[in-house]
């Protein structure tokens, strides 16, 4: 997975990544101190598939509703989607 223009959100300051695989994804995630992150849903499927992910099940409120919603945990850290993130805006916000 490959993926341009990542950039993430750590004590208040953006931090922007030229060019981005699953391998950098890990690396922001091992590299916080906050227990929940946000995210776009093209940012949620490359976690889902990484080893270890914990899949939370959807509720039918997550599906009709349009509110962030909580799709898994990556080790101790709760991963939520923000549904009206765009696909190409490939930022982690960590909360």
């Amino acid at each position: 997975y490959w993926l341009t223009d990542m950039e993430y959100v750590k004590d208040g300051k953006e931090i922007k990544l030229d060019v981005v695989d699953i391998e950098s994804i890990k690396n922001v995630l091992n590299n916080i101190e906050q227990s929940t992150v946000v995210t776009n849903a093209q940012i949620a499927s490359i976690l889902q598939d990484m080893k270890g992910f914990e899949i939370t099940p959807l509720t039918n409120n997550d599906l009709t509703s349009p509110r962030i919603y909580t799709v898994g945990k990556y080790k101790d850290i709760e991963v939520k989607v923000d549904p009206y993130m765009p696909w190409n805006d490939c930022r982690i916000i960590c909360i």
